[in-house]
């Protein structure tokens, strides 16, 4: 089964491999927050309101998960808003990380290009059925009705804090109300009774994306 940021990187292009959205230093919040997620599932990391700590160091086989682990364990302390914050994040090539996990699974190709029929440069096209079953699954969570599965819950939030409800949901008639349905799946998964760990890293990166919308409304 992928993982959050590996879900999120597939989504973040299109089934021929163009960016689907602007990358910059929200998204990576998004894939750092997704990232601990699964580590605090698989019982790697506790996290606390103060830092986000390392209970086993072991890799779990997964090139992108252990290399947050390993991050998290090389590191300082940091708190989950650190870890997902916009500016000198501790995980800035976290996308390539996944690329290249997901280039080596075979869910992805790497092909070379020119940009602008001049530069040298890197296509990076999904699996089209793998590419096309996630979009698939990211509408039927913004869609469909509320689920109430936390996993489901966070793919959704994630989806939806990455920019991507847009390109997955182009039509305004359909886009408004997926919107609100993300921000519903937001709440639920910020309410105190969820798992610590999820609410923690949530709030650091729903904490990103306000950063960022206001540093676009300030320029």
């Amino acid at each position: 089964m992928l993982n959050l940021p590996e879900i999120l990187t597939l989504l973040s292009y299109d089934e021929r491999g163009r960016n689907q959205i602007v990358v910059g230093t929200e998204f990576n919040a998004c894939l750092a927050g997704g990232a601990l997620l699964e580590l605090a599932w698989a019982g790697k990391v506790a996290v606390t309101p103060e830092q986000v700590t390392v209970l086993d160091p072991q890799p779990l086989g997964n090139p992108t998960l252990d290399h947050v682990l390993a991050t998290v364990a090389a590191g300082p302390p940091r708190s989950p808003g650190q870890w997902t914050c916009l500016s000198r994040s501790p995980l800035p090539e976290l996308r390539a990380h996944c690329r290249q996990a997901l280039v080596d699974q075979g869910l992805m190709q790497a092909r070379a290009r020119r940009v602008l029929f001049l530069f040298p440069g890197t296509a990076y096209v999904p699996d089209f059925s793998v590419w096309q079953a996630l979009a698939s699954e990211a509408r039927g969570i913004l869609q469909g009705p509320l689920t109430d599965d936390l996993r489901r819950q966070v793919l959704g939030a994630l989806v939806d804090l990455a920019s991507l409800t847009w390109p997955l949901i182009p039509s305004p008639p359909e886009f408004h109300p997926a919107r609100e349905r993300a921000r519903e799946l937001r709440t639920q998964v910020l309410k105190a009774e969820v798992e610590p760990a999820v609410r923690l890293l949530m709030l650091g990166v729903e904490a990103a994306k306000d950063q960022s919308d206001s540093s676009a409304s300030g320029m």
